[in-house]
């Protein structure tokens, strides 16, 4: 029965059906065929205690949301999707009585009468599954969201402020800026206004919170702070004081955000973790009550947090927070400091770590005793409580959680029970599975060397993961760095499309009778979805340059494409204006997915010591303009509409014509640069076809490229650009009428002897769109003659565009199926089998709830295997990663991202690097199709900078082993998986017991190996 649509069209029947479902049968005896009764199983697992002679626990699959973010009913432009839920609890049971490993899974909010209202769920839809999981002695979890949020946040209300900001300022939890602060009149108790003075000039606008020194009280401002010139402000509280306020007295600016560093006692947290089960959220009082009774001792009761939500300060805020800052002296003599410069961990950051764990324990300590159940079952997981995600090494800011404390490598974990970090495929950067800046690689350093340091550390830690398959916007994310295989050809176009808008595809030639796609299944049109770059022009006059006698560039100077440009640029001259037209992606580390390399067209000459190039930017078009779909997806699927629907045209015509005046991120301007290669030192002041302009700059190679923002006026206003040579300064200046000018603050730029002086244009085309996908609305099945009519997803996935990026559709052209599934199963494997952990939490939505269906269907699959397949289950519970010594001994460093987790160049050593540096930490197998590991790009920020078409750091094959035993009877077992394409006959080299060829899949395949045997037997496969 569909249970979700029941329960959309009619809750009460639902709920009788249900009941009448608990009736008929007792939960607790349901038997899966040929196994032990899953129920057992799975609560087993849940509490095996880490470093159980047995092995460890098998691991469970859960999931961060019950609801699928992405509505599948059509919405009208500008709407909100809805929100469906696909995970109620009662789905739940019944996969895990269809024989499934499922750590089962609730909402925190269970509240109201109608379900998704505040994302929550009514009790009456959760009891019946609820009685099943009591039955069952099942262990279960809240997904919380940001819990942490709950001291200051909106759910917790005025009550909340009312407990506890209003106290002195050394007791308030509260975030008071030490650097945001000034002085008060005197006033009177029930004033409303105060005026104050001496704050420092810039000022944040917006502050909304503040408190006066003398007395214990936050104020709300009825309207933003807003500061003078000369530092004066009147303060318009919502509220009259409560106390009199002195002359000269301190008035601070305050953050709702948790304050460690505060010298509140830690029984206020407690106090608000209590606070955030008894009173945030809409949860009921009566709602516990009712639990408890159904379900009074359940073996294990998880709260699961994601941390995102900003209700903390960080690490690095020490120099604003007036809590260190008042006590400063104090706690640099009760803190000494660790390491040496640059990884020197100060006072501010050891009593940072001190303050999170007393107070951050405290309030999670506050929310165990609240809930109805004994504190000792209840687990608090967090998804950033591990201190450090997989970017170890490969972001600067990993370090904020890596602060040793007592007898831990990172506080955190002495403040949570457990955390589930992420093992994500960004959509804003080359962490995709298959580079070497991926989570895979990433996890080597991180997962498979600190969670078991976690493990031994603090009893009972509970190590988890969460798996994320990229953005919603980013559904197509395996086409960025190259084609997403085709799985088949489904058909061919019956008819051509001309026009952006087409909501239906007819197609012809398909299995007569065949169900071609299902919903929410990606395809492509053959020459529509390759994507065309597209070339900007711009058009200068009034060129100069010193020297010029006729005011123009003069015919010395040299038109050419800088770097790799993808599309030839070019330049010509006719009555005084010079038309630059020119592709390339910009300018390297401008931004995440730029190249390790400057490209753009450049119109210049050489400058002979110093002086200036100044033109006009008479006009910029916008070479971007309607590529990008899902800016166009939110439009009505009109009933008996043409292939091209009328409105959802008239959508994407209104979208393009705005993106046409200031969505592009093409570049023209002027340009100084040290020569014409690729990362070559240069200056250049550039606009924007919305009219903004910056300054990007590279002082010289060594430096990474910043960019700076001018102006910020979205309009198509000509603007006059000049950029001075002065020695070794470069001063940018701009004009709106080429006689006035805003000069700015002079850059230093390395330019050697002979720079060159000239116009640069770039379109900065987006690489991630490299094919045009679009997805399936329904489940699209041939008629009896081989025809079918693909209705085209109105979300993430469609309609059709026609641009220049993308070509009109020609008819009787192939249309594909494309399956991501096999390659998300691929990373359901890989990120299960590198770290092991006791539950794999998916973070997933999509374009319909169906491509969610199957998501969820795959990750069981997953965790599936593990438990019902002998050879993988012995190796789960007792087998040890094979480091691979290849890499080392090619690069002389341990891992890629060695920088921040080794001897640096200058060999300085932090503190957490004296206890990591000789710990192995990669795991990859040396497999021959792979590049070899000496060309691999490392270092800091690899991820980030490196070129996605570089192939020295795309990973064709990933590969490594466990092994079991001790010679000469040990065992291997070898995890090998291809993201792009299926492989036969690959080559594997397995310390200790040689080369191996094996085949290789999208999905992921496991073999076993014995020492003194040849070849490989293929394990974990599915029963037939």
């Amino acid at each position: 029965m569909d249970y979700l649509n029941l329960i959309r069209t009619s809750p009460i029947a639902a709920i009788a059906v249900l009941c009448a479902l608990l009736c008929s049968c007792s939960y607790n005896q349901v038997k899966v065929e040929g196994k032990k009764n899953i129920y057992e199983d799975i609560r087993r697992e849940a509490v095996r205690p880490n470093g159980d002679p047995e092995g460890r626990a098998l691991p469970l699959a859960s999931r961060w949301t019950v609801h699928n973010w992405a509505d599948k009913d059509v919405v009208g432009p500008g709407e909100k999707p809805g929100v469906h839920w696909p995970f109620l609890p009662e789905r739940l049971m019944n996969d895990i009585d269809a024989g499934h490993h499922v750590m089962p899974f609730l909402n925190w909010t269970i509240a109201g009468e109608k379900l998704g209202g505040g994302y929550g769920v009514p009790w009456s839809l959760v009891e019946p599954a609820f009685r099943r999981m009591s039955d069952a002695g099942l262990p279960f979890e809240f997904e919380c969201g940001n819990i942490e949020d709950a001291m200051f946040g909106e759910a917790a209300g005025k009550r909340t402020a009312d407990r506890y900001w209003h106290r002195p300022m050394a007791e308030n939890p509260a975030h008071i800026r030490a650097d945001i602060q000034g002085k008060s009149a005197a006033a009177q108790t029930g004033a409303a206004e105060v005026p104050t003075s001496a704050w420092p000039t810039g000022s944040p606008k917006g502050a909304r919170f503040v408190i006066f020194s003398g007395h214990g009280h936050v104020y709300t401002l009825k309207t933003p702070l807003e500061v003078s010139a000369q530092g004066a402000a009147v303060l318009k509280l919502t509220e009259p004081l409560t106390a009199p306020v002195r002359e000269g007295e301190l008035v601070a600016m305050v953050e709702p955000r948790m304050d460690f560093w505060s010298a509140a006692d830690p029984a206020i947290w407690e106090e608000a973790g209590g606070d955030l089960v008894r009173e945030t959220f809409n949860a009921k009082a009566e709602t516990w009550q009712k639990m408890a009774e159904v379900y009074p001792n359940p073996p294990m009761v998880q709260l699961v947090s994601n941390n995102e939500g900003g209700g903390k300060v960080d690490v690095s805020a020490g120099k604003v927070s007036w809590h260190y800052q008042s006590q400063r002296e104090r706690l640099e003599k009760e803190f000494t400091p660790i390491g040496k410069d640059p990884y020197i961990i100060r006072s501010d950051r050891l009593s940072y770590a001190k303050g999170y764990v007393e107070k951050m324990s405290a309030y999670l300590r506050g929310a165990r005793k609240a809930l109805p159940w004994p504190e000792g079952v209840v687990k608090c997981i967090a998804y950033n409580g591990f201190g450090v995600n997989f970017e170890v090494g490969r972001w600067g800011g990993w370090g904020g959680g890596a602060i040793p404390f007592k007898h831990v490598d990172m506080y955190p974990w002495l403040a949570w029970d457990g955390s589930a970090p992420d093992f994500y495929t960004y959509d804003w950067n080359y962490a995709t599975d298959e580079h070497v800046g991926s989570p895979h690689i990433g996890s080597m350093q991180a997962y498979t060397m600190l969670a078991p340091r976690a493990e031994a550390q603090v009893p009972g830690y509970q190590w988890q993961l969460a798996l994320w398959d990229g953005g919603p916007n980013k559904r197509y994310r395996y086409a960025r760095w190259g084609e997403l295989p085709r799985t088949r050809e489904v058909g061919k176009t019956a008819t051509a499309i001309t026009a952006s808008g087409a909501l239906e595809l007819p197609i012809e030639g398909a299995k007569p009778g065949e169900l071609i796609l299902e919903q929410g299944d990606f395809f492509s049109i053959e020459g529509h979805s390759e994507y065309q770059p597209a070339l900007c022009t711009a058009q200068f006059d009034q060129v100069s340059l010193p020297g010029e006698g006729g005011g123009g560039i003069g015919l010395f100077a040299t038109s050419a494409d800088i770097g790799s440009v993808g599309l030839p640029g070019k330049t010509t001259f006719a009555d005084g204006v010079y038309t630059v037209t020119g592709a390339g992606w910009g300018f390297a580390n401008m931004q995440t997915e730029a190249k390790g390399e400057d490209s753009f067209q450049y119109l210049s000459r050489p400058l002979n010591g110093d002086g200036a190039v100044v033109a006009r930017v008479k006009a910029v078009d916008n070479p971007d303009a309607g590529m990008r779909p899902t800016e166009a997806a939110y439009v009505p699927n009109t009933p008996g509409a043409d292939y091209v629907d009328p409105a959802a045209a008239a959508t994407h015509k209104e979208i393009a014509e705005k993106q046409s005046g200031a969505g592009s991120p093409a570049m023209a301007g002027v340009m100084l640069r040290a020569s014409d290669a690729p990362d070559a030192p240069f200056i250049m002041l550039y606009q924007q076809p919305g009219g903004r302009v910056f300054i990007v700059s590279r002082r010289d190679k060594k430096w990474p490229t910043a960019s700076q923002l001018v102006t910020d006026k979205h309009n198509t206003e000509t603007k006059w650009l000049r950029i001075e040579r002065k020695g070794d300064d470069c001063v940018p200046a701009y004009s709106t009428d080429g006689v006035a000018w805003t000069t700015l603050e002079p850059v230093k730029v390395m330019l050697g002897k002979e720079p060159l002086a000239g116009l640069a244009v770039t379109s900065r085309n987006w690489p991630q769109m490299r094919l045009g996908f679009y997805s399936a609305a329904a489940d699209v099945r041939a008629d009896a003659d081989g025809k079918a009519v693909i209705p085209v997803g109105t979300l993430q996935g469609g309609p059709i565009l026609i641009n220049s990026h993308f070509k009109p559709i020609a008819q009787g052209v192939p249309v594909y199926f494309h399956n991501y599934l096999e390659r998300y199963e691929g990373l359901c494997n890989t990120a299960l089998w590198l770290s092991r952990p006791r539950i794999i939490r998916e973070f997933a939505w999509g374009d319909f709830d169906g491509q969610v269906e199957r998501q969820w269907q795959t990750l069981m699959r997953a965790v599936d295997r593990v438990w019902t397949d002998p050879v993988l289950t012995r190796f789960w519970r007792k087998g040890a990663l094979v480091v691979n010594p290849d890499y080392e001994a090619a690069t002389g460093v341990k891992h890629p991202f060695w920088e921040l987790t080794d001897l640096d160049k200058g060999g300085r050593v932090g503190p957490w690097l004296e206890l990591w540096k000789k710990q192995d930490r990669f795991y990859q197998l040396t497999v021959p199709v792979n590049p070899p590991f000496a060309k691999w790009p490392q270092g800091y920020l690899v991820a980030f900078k490196a070129n996605p078409d570089d192939e020295h750091a795309l990973i064709k094959v990933w590969a490594f082993a466990y092994e079991l035993g001790t010679a000469p009877k040990r065992e291997w077992l070898l995890y090998v998986q291809s993201p792009r394409e299926d492989r036969k006959a690959v080559e594997v080299k397995v310390p200790g017991f040689g080369d191996v060829a094996v085949d290789v899949t999208r999905s992921g395949a496991f073999y076993h190996l014995q020492e003194g045997q040849k070849g490989a037997s293929r394990v974990g496969l599915e029963p037939k």
